[in-house]
């Protein structure tokens, strides 16, 4: 009886508490997307090189292989993989492209995925112009870049993005002759919150999306390719799916798609240990949160999985994902692919 007690208490009080890191790991609005967080100290500086310390926390970026952009307080540079990594709070970066105010030995610095930090304009010199598209909660921003074709490539971010991380694509579509919208949604920063301030992996953000296809048909769009990234494959798929604004689509492409929020958070669950015991956190327990942030924050976990109903697809998909992501399972890629060997290819 007591060993039941105890494992009851265990699931009630674990599955309470990891509900609350799906909220706020999942669901939360971050009101500092797109603010730097300056957390990183130059503690080296030469013409050709960066060297920089970390502070307890270190970012998972901060010893990556990547190729990074680096900001401070009035100017940015270039960054390549890390040189030399001489322990976990300090590492050497070639550097290159520094732009703005001088970069010196003490200066707050944080390193950003988005190699190109402006506009299309500023970042790869094509014209364009900043366009409301009128969504249920109000206007969205987005840019407009032309191009000569009919069939425009409409652009939707991921969880918390920005535009700019479409500035490394937009020269693709543009070289095919097509126009870009690439667009905002629903609690992007500075636009409206949904009525319930969280994210919706879709359910709630679609007709954002709906409206923007509506306003390249009505701007010369004949023809619209979606381009997705992370959760705006979600949004994507939940507008394929409600909408009846949809014949103007005629391709997709996904880049690292969230397609099901449920096997995100059981892959982020299979990365972390419980608090103290420092043990894996069990599928069960897993499965117990997910019920509780489901009463708790209106979560309908069959509705966001896009994999396992794929009802939308009725075009050409192209799906590009890494086997590393540690956000967005690669099984899910895979799933939507094997229920949809004509229309869907992923490498």
């Amino acid at each position: 009886m007591v060993v039941a007690v105890l494992v009851g208490v265990f699931y009630v009080a674990g599955g309470w508490y990891f509900s609350g890191r799906i909220q706020s790991g999942g669901l939360h609005l971050d009101v500092s997307t797109g603010v730097p967080a300056y957390d990183l100290t130059v503690v080296a500086v030469t013409p050709t090189s960066v060297t920089l310390s970390a502070p307890g926390d270190v970012p998972t970026a901060f010893t990556q292989p990547s190729a990074y952009s680096l900001m401070w307080d009035g100017g940015s540079a270039h960054v390549g993989p890390v040189d030399v990594a001489s322990d976990a709070a300090e590492v050497t970066r070639p550097l290159t492209d520094v732009v703005g105010t001088p970069l010196t030995v003490g200066t707050k610095v944080a390193l950003e995925r988005d190699w190109y930090l402006q506009d299309p304009k500023a970042s790869l010199g094509l014209d364009f112009s900043t366009v409301s598209v009128e969504s249920p909660l109000g206007g969205m921003p987005a840019w407009y870049v032309p191009a000569s074709g009919t069939t425009w490539a409409v652009m939707v971010h991921g969880k918390g993005g920005l535009r700019r991380e479409f500035l490394r694509t937009i020269p693709l579509v543009h070289g095919a002759g097509m126009p870009a919208l690439v667009i905002t949604y629903r609690n992007d920063l500075g636009n409206p919150q949904d009525p319930v301030p969280q994210f919706g992996y879709g359910a709630t953000e679609w007709p954002d999306l709906q409206a923007a296809v509506d306003y390249a048909t009505s701007h010369g769009a004949q023809k619209v390719l979606l381009y997705a990234d992370s959760m705006g494959a979600s949004v994507t798929a939940a507008y394929l799916q409600h909408s009846d604004h949809v014949p103007a689509v005629t391709g997709i492409v996904m880049d690292a798609p969230m397609l099901s929020f449920s096997a995100a958070v059981d892959l982020g669950a299979s990365r972390t240990s419980i608090p103290v015991v420092g043990l894996p956190v069990p599928d069960s327990l897993t499965w117990t949160a997910k019920q509780i942030a489901g009463k708790q924050y209106g979560i309908d976990w069959t509705a966001l999985d896009y994999a396992a109903d794929s009802s939308w697809v009725t075009v050409p998909v192209l799906v590009v994902h890494g086997d590393a992501d540690p956000t967005a399972p690669l099984a899910t890629s895979q799933r939507l692919a094997s229920a949809n060997p004509d229309r869907v290819t992923l490498v």
